[in-house]
């Protein structure tokens, strides 16, 4: 068979020894467009006698994907939430240090919203 005229630049190539046949030829490897070998899927033994090579779909690879991100944006909004928490009681602990009457919780909620808001954008 020959090559696509236009290939595209990022492939996969599952190499064998031979062209498709009554007596097909071996796998070698698989390899990358640059001519690399990967890993790629997961050799499995299946209930039919015959061996697999196992490549997961993309549709698979995309859940999983949109999964990981939602994860990742779960634990950025728990940090912020945690180092906002983090960030009043001290701000708290300075707004008293610096009044000796004691501060009202008016003006410590003034105080805090400038103070988040500067300390969160660092």
């Amino acid at each position: 068979m020959s090559e696509m005229k236009h290939a595209p630049t990022d492939y996969i190539d599952i190499v064998f020894d031979g062209p498709p046949s009554h007596e097909s030829g071996r796998f070698v490897e698989v390899e990358n467009s640059r001519g690399r070998s990967i890993n790629f899927g997961e050799w499995v033994e299946r209930s039919d006698g015959f061996w697999a090579l196992r490549i997961v779909s993309i549709e698979s690879l995309k859940a999983e994907r949109d999964e990981l991100k939602q994860e990742i944006e779960r634990l950025k909004a728990e940090n912020i939430h945690e180092r906002a928490t983090r960030l009043k009681a001290d701000a708290w602990l300075a707004w008293i240090m610096s009044t000796r009457s004691g501060p009202s919780p008016s003006m410590f909620d003034e105080f805090w919203e400038t103070e988040a808001r500067r300390q969160l954008t660092e």
